[in-house]
């Protein structure tokens, strides 16, 4: 039965610091090989999927939180929004009187960010590489791709479809924002806090990682029941409990952990690999340390 395995990125597919696991393109090439498909299945756009995630050649591609699908560099679905809401956030972000609110607009290929949000990301990553050798440092930010730094200025209102946002602010600022779209045009991809923010992925209404899924599904013509999905975000929630089986990282957060059907190990742990051993969909490889 020919099947549809997902991975999300960071923190699954790859390690944030370490890269890709050497078991990854063994896996990748055996799931061709038996006929199955994968696919990615990102918050990140399409235009910040590292470089060594697009070297695997994997043909189908969810991006923007699924927003964006692809099939062979082909666009299978895309959906964006509203341009002129999205307009309103770029004012709001870039009005002198606005002070301390963080937000990222991304399109497809491109993100924009204020100074703000900057500040807060590259914290964030250096809280993430504060353990690491120098050599792991350097490794760490080549290849994170994206560049942090304040150019939201960049942006041009109605050239560039903008598939998320991403806030830093206090509720009644989110709430704000949100009015600007209007009630039922968009959602959640996921939320949560940092130090005195919370933290808001504002993404059009029906683009989640599960809805994709099951896009990308009617497209291949694969059930759902025919999906396993990997993850390890909050926003991996909704697509480890609609595919077939969902499937989550040691290292996911508590919420997902709740959510899966089963829980594999860490991406360094070749967990990925172990998983799919386990239930067939792989034979076992000679590779060092497997």
């Amino acid at each position: 039965m020919r099947k549809l395995i997902v991975f999300d990125i960071d923190g699954t597919l790859r390690d944030e610091v370490l890269g890709i696991p050497e078991s990854i393109p063994f896996v990748l090439r055996q799931l061709k090989r038996k006929g199955h498909e994968a696919a990615i299945c990102t918050g990140r756009s399409l235009g910040t999927v590292q470089d060594d995630v697009l070297e695997l050649g994997i043909e189908n591609l969810i991006t923007g939180g699924g927003s964006y699908i692809s099939h062979k560099d082909v666009s299978v679905f895309e959906t964006a929004l509203d341009a002129d809401a999205a307009a309103g956030v770029f004012q709001y972000l870039t009005d002198p009187c606005t002070d301390g609110v963080g937000g990222v607009l991304e399109g497809r290929d491109e993100i924009f960010m204020n100074q703000a949000a900057a500040d807060i990301l590259n914290q964030m990553n250096l809280e993430k590489s504060k353990k690491l050798t120098p050599r792991q440092r350097e490794k760490f930010f080549k290849n994170e791709k994206i560049m942090y730094q304040d150019n939201i200025e960049e942006f041009l209102p109605g050239q560039v479809d903008i598939h998320k946002i991403c806030l830093w602010c206090s509720p009644p600022v989110y709430r704000r924002i949100g009015e600007m779209f209007g009630a039922g045009r968009t959602e959640l991809a996921q939320q949560g806090s940092w130090n005195e923010y919370g933290y808001y992925e504002i993404i059009p209404h029906g683009a989640g990682k599960g809805a994709a899924v099951v896009r990308l599904c009617e497209y291949l013509g694969i059930g759902i029941q025919d999906t396993l999905a990997f993850g390890d975000g909050r926003n991996d929630i909704e697509m480890l409990k609609i595919c077939g089986t969902g499937i989550a990282m040691a290292n996911g957060a508590d919420e997902l952990l709740a959510s899966a059907d089963s829980i594999c190990g860490k991406p360094m742990e070749d967990g990925i690999y172990v998983e799919l051993l386990k239930r067939g969909l792989i034979p076992r490889s000679s590779l060092r340390g497997i």
